[in-house]
């Protein structure tokens, strides 16, 4: 088993990247009761429109339906109903849910008893201070490594945790500061420097603007 990607740290103790777990909730349409209840039940606990999963069950059982009648489909033809019924026999939730909502959806499910709903722990790079830090940080998306120090830092990340001397009260108020100044006097961008003055340490990096590198 892989080890987790490790924890960029604040020197004040606070986690500016991490390795979350989230659950990526799936339905495979051909193995669930097909009630208007159970969507209902199913939509409510995932945080999702049951009106919504109910219609692509109900496009997946028309196509279905569909296929079944034709009798005269030459190879190719037959191949291409074949993928049009694999990509529209399962739907999978674009966002990962926590583990209070993917407990909701496992009570459903036994409730229910509907094999065909899927619970996958996924795990995920996390950014508590989000975009105040992004230009720190920099992101990790699909198992790639984008800008920042999770690129630049990406073999000591793999090995463990790195600590920084970045202060995340000052990063706040220093980004915060920065957003203003930049709305104030409609500026294109701005960026901003704290440093320690005993020992020189960079204890604020901020940019502005920024994006959300979740």
């Amino acid at each position: 088993v892989a080890a987790k990607r490790g924890t960029i740290w604040s020197e004040d103790g606070y986690a500016l990247a991490e390795t979350a777990t989230g659950y990526e909730i799936g339905l495979i349409f051909s193995q669930e009761p097909r009630s208007p209840a159970f969507f209902a039940e199913l939509g409510e606990a995932a945080g999702v429109s049951g009106g919504f999963l109910q219609a692509r069950s109900d496009a997946y059982w028309s196509l279905k339906r569909e296929y079944d009648s034709k009798s005269d489909l030459t190879e190719e033809q037959d191949d291409e109903w074949g993928l049009k019924l694999r990509r529209a026999s399962s739907f999978f939730m674009d966002e990962l849910v926590n583990a209070k909502v993917k407990d909701k959806v496992n009570a459903v499910k036994r409730s229910w008893r509907a094999n065909g709903v899927s619970v996958r722990a996924v795990d995920y790079r996390r950014y508590p201070l989000r975009d105040a830090a992004a230009g720190i940080t920099g992101r990790m998306l699909d198992g790639s490594n984008d800008l920042g120090l999770e690129a630049t830092l990406g073999a000591d990340l793999g090995r463990g945790d790195v600590n920084l001397t970045i202060n995340q009260e000052i990063q706040l108020t220093a980004f915060e500061a920065l957003r203003q100044a930049v709305d104030l006097h409609r500026a294109l961008s701005g960026a901003a420097v704290v440093l320690n003055s005993q020992t020189g340490e960079v204890v604020a990096l901020a940019d502005y603007p920024s994006y959300d590198p979740e």
